[in-house]
Protein backbone atom coordinates (compact mmCIF):
# COMPACT_ATOMS: atom_id res chain seq x y z
CA UNK A 1 0.00 0.00 0.00
CA UNK A 2 1.37 3.37 -0.89
CA UNK A 3 1.90 5.87 1.87
CA UNK A 4 0.81 9.13 2.00
CA UNK A 5 3.61 12.19 2.29
CA UNK A 6 3.64 14.08 5.46
CA UNK A 7 4.90 17.58 5.62
CA UNK A 8 6.03 19.63 9.14
CA UNK A 9 4.07 23.58 9.17
CA UNK A 10 3.84 26.08 11.57
CA UNK A 11 0.68 27.73 12.52
CA UNK A 12 0.46 31.00 11.47
CA UNK A 13 -1.45 31.94 14.37
CA UNK A 14 -0.70 30.33 16.87
CA UNK A 15 3.04 29.08 16.79
CA UNK A 16 1.98 25.42 17.14
CA UNK A 17 3.94 22.36 15.00
CA UNK A 18 1.96 20.09 13.29
CA UNK A 19 2.01 17.59 10.86
CA UNK A 20 -0.61 16.75 7.72
CA UNK A 21 -0.36 15.53 4.58
CA UNK A 22 -0.81 18.96 2.95
CA UNK A 23 1.94 20.80 1.23
CA UNK A 24 0.79 24.28 1.77
CA UNK A 25 -1.65 24.22 5.51
CA UNK A 26 -1.46 27.48 7.11
CA UNK A 27 -3.45 26.90 10.22
CA UNK A 28 -3.14 23.63 12.83
CA UNK A 29 -7.20 23.68 13.34
CA UNK A 30 -10.79 25.10 11.78
CA UNK A 31 -10.34 27.35 14.68
CA UNK A 32 -7.33 28.73 13.98
CA UNK A 33 -8.31 29.00 10.26
CA UNK A 34 -11.78 30.55 11.32
CA UNK A 35 -10.24 33.05 12.93
CA UNK A 36 -6.74 33.42 10.76
CA UNK A 37 -9.30 34.34 7.79
CA UNK A 38 -10.99 37.01 10.30
CA UNK A 39 -7.90 38.63 10.64
CA UNK A 40 -7.35 38.70 7.06
CA UNK A 41 -10.25 40.36 6.95
CA UNK A 42 -9.27 43.16 9.14
CA UNK A 43 -6.37 43.79 7.14
CA UNK A 44 -3.79 42.12 9.58
CA UNK A 45 -2.41 40.14 6.98
CA UNK A 46 -0.56 36.50 7.89
CA UNK A 47 3.30 36.50 6.70
CA UNK A 48 2.70 33.97 3.85
CA UNK A 49 0.29 35.86 1.81
CA UNK A 50 2.04 39.46 1.30
CA UNK A 51 -0.74 41.40 0.35
CA UNK A 52 -0.97 45.25 0.37
CA UNK A 53 -3.39 47.98 1.71
CA UNK A 54 -4.70 50.62 -1.35
CA UNK A 55 -7.43 53.06 -1.29
CA UNK A 56 -10.15 52.43 -4.28
CA UNK A 57 -9.02 56.03 -6.61
CA UNK A 58 -12.90 56.09 -7.38
CA UNK A 59 -15.07 56.05 -3.57
CA UNK A 60 -11.50 56.05 -1.53
CA UNK A 61 -12.83 52.64 0.23
CA UNK A 62 -9.58 50.88 1.67
CA UNK A 63 -8.79 47.63 -0.60
CA UNK A 64 -6.52 44.82 0.35
CA UNK A 65 -4.63 43.60 -3.04
CA UNK A 66 -2.07 40.66 -3.64
CA UNK A 67 1.05 41.75 -5.31
CA UNK A 68 0.24 40.54 -8.69
CA UNK A 69 -3.19 42.39 -8.58
CA UNK A 70 -1.38 45.52 -8.03
CA UNK A 71 1.75 44.85 -10.56
CA UNK A 72 1.40 46.70 -13.57
CA UNK A 73 -1.50 48.83 -12.54
CA UNK A 74 -1.89 52.36 -12.12
CA UNK A 75 -5.26 52.42 -10.73
CA UNK A 76 -7.16 50.64 -8.29
CA UNK A 77 -10.86 49.94 -7.57
CA UNK A 78 -13.28 47.94 -5.02
CA UNK A 79 -15.79 46.74 -7.67
CA UNK A 80 -16.67 46.99 -11.63
CA UNK A 81 -18.79 49.67 -10.74
CA UNK A 82 -16.38 51.99 -9.48
CA UNK A 83 -14.38 51.19 -12.57
CA UNK A 84 -16.75 52.50 -15.11
CA UNK A 85 -17.68 55.08 -12.47
CA UNK A 86 -13.90 56.63 -12.89
CA UNK A 87 -13.41 56.19 -16.66
CA UNK A 88 -16.81 58.04 -17.43
CA UNK A 89 -15.79 60.95 -15.45
CA UNK A 90 -11.40 60.90 -16.12
CA UNK A 91 -12.12 60.18 -19.93
CA UNK A 92 -14.42 62.32 -21.39
CA UNK A 93 -13.70 64.33 -24.20
CA UNK A 94 -9.94 64.61 -25.09
CA UNK A 95 -8.96 62.51 -22.43
CA UNK A 96 -10.22 59.56 -23.77
CA UNK A 97 -7.90 57.40 -25.98
CA UNK A 98 -9.94 57.19 -28.91
CA UNK A 99 -10.91 60.71 -28.99
CA UNK A 100 -10.58 62.07 -32.81
CA UNK A 101 -11.40 65.58 -32.30
CA UNK A 102 -15.02 65.65 -32.14
CA UNK A 103 -15.84 63.53 -35.96
CA UNK A 104 -14.55 60.70 -36.34
CA UNK A 105 -12.62 59.72 -39.70
CA UNK A 106 -11.77 56.91 -39.66
CA UNK A 107 -12.67 54.32 -42.48
CA UNK A 108 -15.71 52.00 -41.99
CA UNK A 109 -16.75 49.13 -43.66
CA UNK A 110 -20.84 49.22 -44.38
CA UNK A 111 -22.73 46.06 -46.33
CA UNK A 112 -25.03 46.58 -49.08
CA UNK A 113 -25.97 48.82 -51.94
CA UNK A 114 -25.10 52.62 -51.34
CA UNK A 115 -22.45 52.31 -48.47
CA UNK A 116 -20.13 55.34 -50.03
CA UNK A 117 -22.88 57.40 -50.02
CA UNK A 118 -24.02 56.25 -46.04
CA UNK A 119 -20.54 56.81 -44.85
CA UNK A 120 -20.71 60.51 -46.40
CA UNK A 121 -23.92 61.42 -45.00
CA UNK A 122 -23.13 59.68 -41.88
CA UNK A 123 -19.78 61.86 -41.54
CA UNK A 124 -21.83 65.08 -42.21
CA UNK A 125 -24.17 64.95 -39.84
CA UNK A 126 -21.13 64.16 -37.38
CA UNK A 127 -19.75 67.52 -38.61
CA UNK A 128 -23.67 69.61 -38.63
CA UNK A 129 -23.59 68.25 -35.24
CA UNK A 130 -20.12 69.74 -34.47
CA UNK A 131 -20.78 73.15 -35.49
CA UNK A 132 -24.51 73.29 -33.43
CA UNK A 133 -22.20 72.49 -30.22
CA UNK A 134 -20.11 75.05 -31.02
CA UNK A 135 -22.91 77.27 -31.00
CA UNK A 136 -24.10 75.96 -27.61
CA UNK A 137 -26.82 73.59 -29.06
CA UNK A 138 -27.96 70.16 -27.67
CA UNK A 139 -28.15 68.34 -30.45
CA UNK A 140 -30.10 65.10 -30.70
CA UNK A 141 -29.64 63.01 -33.63
CA UNK A 142 -32.90 60.72 -35.01
CA UNK A 143 -32.57 57.03 -35.42
CA UNK A 144 -30.84 55.56 -38.39
CA UNK A 145 -32.07 58.95 -40.25
CA UNK A 146 -34.77 57.39 -41.94
CA UNK A 147 -37.17 60.29 -40.76
CA UNK A 148 -37.49 64.02 -42.42
CA UNK A 149 -34.98 65.52 -40.03
CA UNK A 150 -31.81 64.08 -39.13
CA UNK A 151 -30.59 66.41 -36.42
CA UNK A 152 -32.67 68.37 -33.43
CA UNK A 153 -30.52 70.95 -31.84
CA UNK A 154 -32.65 72.46 -29.01
CA UNK A 155 -31.32 75.94 -27.32
CA UNK A 156 -32.41 78.06 -24.68
CA UNK A 157 -34.30 80.25 -27.15
CA UNK A 158 -35.13 78.47 -30.00
CA UNK A 159 -35.38 74.54 -31.52
CA UNK A 160 -33.76 73.63 -35.17
CA UNK A 161 -34.75 71.05 -37.03
CA UNK A 162 -32.23 70.19 -39.88
CA UNK A 163 -32.17 67.79 -42.71
CA UNK A 164 -28.72 67.56 -44.24
CA UNK A 165 -27.02 66.68 -47.62
CA UNK A 166 -24.13 66.59 -49.24
CA UNK A 167 -23.38 67.28 -52.88
CA UNK A 168 -27.27 66.67 -53.08
CA UNK A 169 -30.73 68.51 -53.80
CA UNK A 170 -33.81 68.21 -52.01
CA UNK A 171 -36.58 66.59 -53.55
CA UNK A 172 -39.80 68.08 -54.19
CA UNK A 173 -42.06 65.74 -52.22
CA UNK A 174 -39.24 65.96 -49.58
CA UNK A 175 -39.62 69.93 -49.60
CA UNK A 176 -43.40 69.66 -49.45
CA UNK A 177 -43.27 67.11 -46.23
CA UNK A 178 -40.95 69.57 -44.57
CA UNK A 179 -43.01 72.64 -45.57
CA UNK A 180 -46.26 70.72 -44.41
CA UNK A 181 -44.56 69.67 -41.04
CA UNK A 182 -46.15 70.87 -37.87
CA UNK A 183 -44.48 73.20 -35.69
CA UNK A 184 -44.53 75.00 -32.69
CA UNK A 185 -43.63 79.00 -33.21
CA UNK A 186 -40.12 78.87 -31.96
CA UNK A 187 -38.58 75.65 -34.24
CA UNK A 188 -37.07 76.60 -37.19
CA UNK A 189 -36.98 74.15 -40.30
CA UNK A 190 -33.51 74.21 -42.09
CA UNK A 191 -31.71 72.36 -44.92
CA UNK A 192 -28.22 72.27 -44.87
CA UNK A 193 -26.64 70.80 -48.11
CA UNK A 194 -22.58 70.81 -47.68
CA UNK A 195 -20.46 71.26 -51.13
CA UNK A 196 -17.18 69.44 -51.58
CA UNK A 197 -15.05 71.27 -52.53
CA UNK A 198 -10.66 70.56 -53.03
CA UNK A 199 -10.06 72.87 -50.23
CA UNK A 200 -12.83 71.84 -47.79
CA UNK A 201 -16.59 72.40 -47.94
CA UNK A 202 -19.50 74.77 -48.54
CA UNK A 203 -22.35 75.01 -46.10
CA UNK A 204 -25.29 76.11 -47.76
CA UNK A 205 -28.56 76.77 -45.53
CA UNK A 206 -32.23 77.01 -46.21
CA UNK A 207 -34.66 78.30 -43.93
CA UNK A 208 -38.26 76.95 -44.62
Amino acid sequence: MKTRTTYKHICELCGKDFINHHKYQQFCSLTCGWKGRRIVRHKIIPLRAVRYTLNCDNCGKIIIKKEKDIKNRNRHFCSRACTYEYKKKSELGSANPNWKGGISKMIRTYRGAGNKLYKKGKYYERKSRKLLEEEGYYVVTSAGSKGIWDLVAIGEKDIRVIQVKCNSVVSKIEKKRMIEFFCPDNVKREIWIFHQKSNGYLLDVTKL
